[in-house]
C-alpha cells in the first residue's frame, strides 16, 4: 500500500455541483422575481474563489460550467470559460485582509455579474445572434446583478462552513 487515503470531496464536490445544476434548471425559475431567475452558479464559484483562490475557484468553474452545460442543454463548454474566468477574477481578491469578507462577496457578485453578461453578449454577437439592446437589457443585468449578490450571502455562508470542514480534514495526518 502506498500510503495515501482516499480524498472524497473532489468527487463529492462534482455531486454537489451535478445537483445544484439540476436545482438551478428545475428548481430556481419557480423563485423567478421582475423576469430574473437567480442563479447559484456565479455566486457560489465566487464563493470558492475567495475561500480557496483562483486555481481552485477557475478548476471548480470548469466543473460547474459542464455540469450547467449538460443539464441546461447549452453548448458544451461555454458556461465553463465564462465561470472560470469569473472565478479567476474573484480569486485575486482572496488575501483582502478585513473583517468584510461578506461585503466583498457581494460586491464582487455583483459587479462580476456585469462581467458575465458582457461576456454573454460578446459571445452571441460573435456567433452571429442577437443580444438585446437599450433599457430592458439594463434592467435585466442590474435586477439580475441585485438577485446574484442576495444569493451570495447563504451561498458564501455554506462554503465558509464547508470550508472549515475540509480544511480541518486535510489537515489531519495519519
Amino acid at each position: 500500500m502506498s500510503g495515501k487515503h482516499f480524498n472524497p470531496y473532489p468527487y463529492l464536490g462534482i455531486l454537489a455541483w451535478s445537483i445544484l445544476a439540476l436545482v438551478q434548471v428545475n428548481i430556481m425559475p419557480l423563485f423567478r422575481l421582475h423576469g430574473v431567475i437567480p442563479d447559484l452558479f456565479l455566486p457560489t464559484v465566487v464563493g470558492v474563489a475567495l475561500l480557496r483562490g483562483s486555481r481552485r475557484g477557475a478548476l471548480w468553474g470548469i466543473v460547474a460550467g459542464l455540469a450547467l452545460d449538460l443539464v441546461a442543454h447549452r453548448p458544451l463548454g461555454s458556461s465553463s470559460l465564462i465561470l472560470a474566468a469569473m472565478a479567476a477574477l474573484a480569486g485575486r481578491w482572496q488575501y483582502i485582509m478585513f473583517h468584510g469578507r461578506f461585503l466583498l462577496a457581494i460586491v464582487l457578485t455583483f459587479s462580476l455579474t456585469w462581467l458575465e453578461y458582457i461576456l454573454l453578449i460578446v459571445g452571441r454577437l460573435f456567433t452571429g445572434g442577437q443580444a438585446g439592446a437599450g433599457w430592458p437589457l439594463f434592467t435585466l443585468i442590474f435586477y439580475t446583478a441585485l438577485y446574484n449578490s442576495l444569493v451570495i450571502l447563504p451561498v458564501f455562508f455554506l462554503l465558509v462552513v464547508w470550508d472549515s470542514f475540509t480544511v480541518k480534514q486535510s489537515l489531519q495526518w495519519g
